[in-house]
């Protein structure tokens, strides 16, 4: 229980929310009936002032509009686990969302 700091450029950062706060996407929820028992689950959430916020949770596939934000969700898994501390402990998520498929979807 707890977090490992990981340390991470506050400009960076800042590029990662920009891109977040201005993304124009559909937010509809995945309605294609999908389901199953076992798999991942990833959330992405902004905060802006007092209590603005958003927040997107799918479970290891996501609904097709939403590819614009899971690309970014990817990036930044790379990118925070590339500024991980050589002591942390490993990632159980995949690095890359965009190779996740639906099994027998392509």
């Amino acid at each position: 229980v707890g977090y490992d700091p990981v340390p991470f450029e506050s400009d960076r950062l800042a590029a990662f929310f920009q891109r977040v706060a201005t993304l124009t996407m559909p937010i509809g929820p995945d309605l294609s009936g999908y389901g199953g028992c076992d798999g991942t689950m990833y959330q992405l959430a902004a905060f802006g002032d007092l209590f603005s916020a958003c927040r997107f949770q799918w479970w290891s596939s996501w609904p097709p509009h939403w590819q614009p934000l899971v690309d970014i969700a990817s990036e930044m898994i790379e990118a925070f686990t590339d500024a991980e501390a050589p002591d942390a402990e490993p990632l159980s998520w995949p690095t890359d969302l965009r190779e996740n498929e639906k099994p027998g979807a392509g």
